[in-house]
């Protein structure tokens, strides 16, 4: 959720509706009041709607749910005749570390793209043209942010025209505010929200959010205007009628199989996981499913599942093992007094090609042991005694691995123990020697 400020006074002005309606009328648009304090309103809009971060993204949306404007907002962006040429230098510099320059016809540069723009480029109360210049690494993302932003220009009362974009292979126009078109079906929506709406009732709902909507013989064929960037499918058309046909009007429904709620197996399994490590003498700690290759391979694991678009290279991969959570818990408590005995029971997600998303998400249960005399029998007994305890099969048999100790390690069939090498400690700069314990837990089972 993101919060955003307006001017009380100018939304009603461009909303043409008295304060009480507004405010009243505001949630159901996606806008939550947070504020209303003296000429400012405080508005909380969720995330999926960057359109109506501005006060004329929200009159927009206001002024076609309270049906005073209906169907597609005015889009009339004229050609500038103005051409950008894009050299074949720069035409896929993301995500290699170059920057583009613009110039102009005159060989003046005016953008060192995205660093800083040139003193010719001021804005001052005098300006009365401006050129925006937007780049990012995704056409579609960029072209609906600019519209936004284009689409406000024009509510405010500007004039917005078009660019000529050419590329070394293809030409294309900026802004480009051609609707999007979806279709959907009448009876599919009166089946999944429980109406009976006719035809005509879906699409004047539909025009009240701000689309336009042709009626075919078996489908609604709708526009959706380019500043909206939530629409992947039907689906969203659906909420779009239930939005403006008004959640208070749904009538409740009692279910029609009776059901009786209790917890899961899986949560029953994590929970006498937990009871009997907390009996040994272990803490809980909790570390995130979100890690990096770089973190699993500090311990020797490999074959995390990668994320395609991190938002941080921390958090670029999904672990496949409690392990590296567990000896960074340890490295970030030196400073504490010892034996400490930790323990997670989590989720893990490992590469299976024979899944759908050729991937698994497995249920692990991990403890880490770490004091001066810390060796593989003691925490061999406390892995058999968990895995009988949890009725999982333990035999010990021999394992090497560049995470243990040559000969200090060994395979429980579900799972391995072992001491951790001192290669391994010292990148992790632990001191203690430590033995860690891992095993697959059984899901589905109590």
């Amino acid at each position: 959720m993101v919060s955003t400020v307006v001017d009380k006074k100018k939304l009603l002005s461009l909303v043409g509706a008295d304060e009480k309606t507004m405010l009243a009328k505001l949630p159901d648009i996606k806008c939550g009041v947070e504020s209303v304090d003296g000429e400012s309103v405080t508005i909380e809009v969720t995330g999926d709607r960057p359109d109506l971060l501005s006060v004329y993204g929200i009159a927009r949306a206001m002024k076609g749910y309270l049906s005073k404007e209906l169907g597609l907002p005015k889009s009339s962006f004229a050609p500038s005749g103005l051409k950008i040429h894009v050299d074949p230098s720069v035409e896929s510099v993301r995500p290699v570390m170059e920057y583009p320059v613009l110039f102009d016809a005159e060989n003046r540069v005016l953008s060192l793209i995205p660093i800083i723009n040139s003193a010719d480029c001021a804005v001052t109360t005098k300006t009365r043209r401006v050129f925006i210049d937007h780049t990012g690494s995704d056409l579609h993302a960029c072209n609906t942010s600019l519209n936004i932003l284009c689409q406000d220009l024009q509510d405010s009362g500007a004039t917005v025209k078009t660019v000529e974009v050419h590329y070394a292979s293809k030409k294309i126009v900026t802004p480009d505010a051609r609707p999007e078109k979806y279709s959907m079906n009448v009876e599919h929506v009166n089946k999944i929200l429980g109406t009976s709406l006719q035809p005509k009732e879906v699409v004047q709902c539909l025009r009240r959010q701000r689309l336009d909507v042709d009626i075919g013989k078996n489908t609604l064929e709708c526009f959706v205007p380019r500043y909206r960037s939530d629409f992947l499918q039907e689906v969203d058309l659906l909420e779009e009628v239930a939005m403006a046909y008004g959640y208070n009007n749904f009538e409740p429904k009692e279910p029609s199989v009776f059901t009786v709620g209790s917890k899961s197996a899986d949560t029953y399994l994590v929970e006498r996981t937990r009871d009997v490590l907390s009996g040994f003498g272990f803490q809980e700690v909790l570390t995130p499913i979100f890690s990096s290759p770089e973190k699993m391979s500090k311990a020797f694991i490999e074959g995390s599942v990668k994320i395609r678009n991190p938002v941080s290279e921390d958090y670029s991969s999904l672990r496949c093992s409690l392990v590296p959570g567990l000896l960074a818990v340890l490295a970030r408590n030196t400073h504490l007094a010892y034996p400490q005995k930790v323990f997670e029971v989590g989720e893990v997600v490992v590469k299976d090609q024979l899944s759908e998303t050729r991937t698994r998400t497995d249920l692990h249960a991990a403890f880490a042991v770490a004091h001066a005399s810390s060796n593989l029998s003691e925490s061999a007994s406390f892995a058999a005694e968990l895995c009988r305890l949890l009725n999982i099969p333990f035999k010990l048999s021999k394992l090497k691995g560049k995470l243990y100790v040559d000969g200090r390690a060994a395979k429980t069939g579900e799972g391995e123990v072992g001491e951790v090498h001192p290669a391994v400690l010292e990148s992790y700069g632990l001191a203690m020697p430590v033995c860690v314990f891992e095993v697959k837990l059984k899901k589905g089972e109590r």
